[in-house]
């Protein structure tokens, strides 16, 4: 007789938890995520042997007592719900490694709440709304990593000094003012998100004992300078720094020679006010950088530049705006949604997400005021655009949003691997649900990974290829489309690589569908296992993002 030991009931619109579960003894897994429960049964507690429970996305509002008693549980995931308070139950969980609380409205933790953890590997508790997190924190010396983003956090405790095994911390999105000095003794850490607070400069010893650091996010602070410390980061690959208050790079920043030269690595300056070295100088990379700090071969780079004229580009202004071009004067231009579901799913990509960083880059360069969800489920997907839609446009001129998955043209799958149609996306801010866009252009695109042929696709339409035929609710949409088979980092980069170049030069003077034709013909001439099919468009007039 074969003995149960996982049960999956993910997305079985449960209110309770049936009786046949409670009776599998032997049971070591199991998955009630995105159902309706708000309770579980007193009877879960006799499953001795349960190591994951995973509850995400359901309509608990406190912490089921009766998990309290599961003491082998190492897994537990209990976000995306309603959860305001974790009590001190939770202490008896002693073997737990890996806690996900994220996305639900919890406050404040008890002041013991990390003396018991001290197996925990991996701490989720970012999206809540935390102002502060007690001392015992520094007592779950296992930790690595740990992310903290998006909550009301001023400052970290001094016990994150003794977090000496953790290899990434997210603190982004918070209201810290100055930077925790703690962070700079983790000497374990390799990835430091730390972008949208409010950090006007960084501690002089910064980089004394960070040298495993890989990544480090810094965007969207104040940041007005950088330490000498910070070019002691052998291993730095990925530094993002734009949309800062930065005049000077370090005289020996040129020392940080991997940085943008790794697979999916990310370095940027821009939005900084830089004098020395001049951007011009930046855009060009780490090794340009270096050569100009050194003082050596000035001249000849500023030659090369201004020998570099626009005539070599192989553009015209023939579609410049000639008074039937949408309105394109206010900035931010409009909100940028960037959902990158990549690597998640039970057929996800694989990879890093350089591509959505990249994207992100850009749009704000020119502009938008941009947003990255990632890992999302279908759900929250739709939430997303829900929430995005009841905000004030007035001010805006567009709307754009970009999905990274596994999907089709019709479907984008969830980090839970059940789909939603794009159609249901959209219809979010059409003219019906989000009045303040009507008459202003609205652009999705869908780069996404298929695990079938797609060859299949060649007879099909998207179904949003029927709304040009549909009511003005659905005017001044453009939908474009690139799907690849197989998971593959080099062909997937491909659309964006091309997407990003192409906006790059022609974004301010040619139509943005002209443009997204020649993209979509690149792509399929130069990778075989990609389909991509013709922009659909129901705008009425050229879109020029001057």
């Amino acid at each position: 007789m074969s003995v149960t030991s996982h049960h999956d009931l993910r997305g079985a619109d449960l209110t309770s938890v049936p009786d046949g579960v409670l009776k599998l003894k032997h049971l070591t897994k199991l998955d009630l995520r995105v159902n309706r429960l708000n309770a579980l049964p007193f009877k879960l507690s006799k499953l001795s042997h349960l190591q994951t429970l995973l509850i995400r996305c359901n309509e608990f509002h406190e912490l089921p007592s009766v998990v309290c008693k599961l003491k082998n549980l190492i897994h537990f995931d209990i976000s995306t719900n309603h959860i305001e308070f974790i009590h001190d139950g939770m202490a008896n969980l002693v073997n737990l490694q890996n806690l996900d609380l994220s996305f639900n409205i919890i406050r404040e933790l008890t002041t013991t709440f990390g003396r018991s953890f001290k197996k925990m590997t991996r701490l989720d508790i970012s999206h809540n709304k935390l102002s502060s997190l007690p001392e015992s924190f520094g007592e779950m010396t296992s930790l690595e990593s740990l992310k903290l983003g998006s909550n009301r956090l001023t400052k970290l405790p001094a016990s994150f000094a003794k977090l000496l095994q953790l290899k990434s911390l997210e603190i982004d999105e918070n209201g810290m003012r100055d930077f925790p000095d703690s962070i700079c003794q983790m000497m374990s850490l390799k990835e430091l998100r730390a972008n949208n607070n409010s950090f006007q400069r960084l501690p002089d010893h910064f980089g004394n004992k960070l040298h495993m650091l890989e990544i480090l996010i810094l965007h969207n602070n104040g940041l007005r300078g950088l330490p000498d410390s910070l070019c002691q980061l052998p291993i730095l690959s990925s530094l993002d720094l734009s949309n800062n208050e930065i005049l000077n790079l370090p005289a020996n920043f040129g020392k940080l020679s991997r940085l943008g030269k790794e697979d999916g690595s990310v370095f940027s300056l821009l939005n900084n006010p830089l004098d020395e070295p001049p951007l011009e100088i930046c855009a060009r990379g780490i090794d340009v950088i270096r050569e100009y700090l050194s003082g050596q071969g000035f001249f000849t780079i500023r030659k090369k530049m201004t020998e570099k004229k626009r005539s070599d580009l192989t553009v015209t202004l023939d579609d410049v705006d000639d008074g039937t071009s949408y309105t394109m004067n206010h900035r931010p231009r409009g909100v940028a949604v960037i959902v990158d579901n990549i690597g998640v799913g039970a057929n996800s990509m694989t990879g890093d997400n350089s591509d959505a960083d990249k994207l992100r880059i850009f749009l704000t360069k020119i502009g938008f005021s941009v947003r990255v969800y990632r890992d999302k489920t279908s759900d929250e997907i739709l939430q997303v655009m829900e929430v995005i839609a009841l905000e004030d446009h007035s001010n805006f001129d567009c709307f754009l949003a970009c999905f990274v998955a596994n999907g089709s043209p019709d479907l984008i799958f969830g980090e839970d691997s059940l789909p939603v149609s794009l159609v249901d996306v959209a219809k979010c801010v059409n003219a019906r649900h989000c009045p303040a866009l009507i008459g202003k252009p609205k652009i999705f695109l869908t780069h996404a990974c298929a695990e079938y042929d797609i060859t299949e696709m060649a007879n099909t339409k998207p179904e949003v290829s029927a709304l040009p035929k549909s009511p003005p609710v659905w005017e001044d949409f453009l939908f474009c489309f690139n799907i690849f088979q197989g998971a593959g980092a080099e062909e997937r980069s491909v659309f964006i690589s091309k997407l990003l170049s192409s906006l790059e030069l022609l974004h301010s003077l040619k139509d943005l569908r002209s443009i997204m034709y020649n993209v979509m013909d690149g792509v399929a001439s130069d990778v075989e296992t990609a389909f991509v099919f013709s922009p659909v468009s129901t705008l009425k007039k050229k879109l020029i993002l001057s």
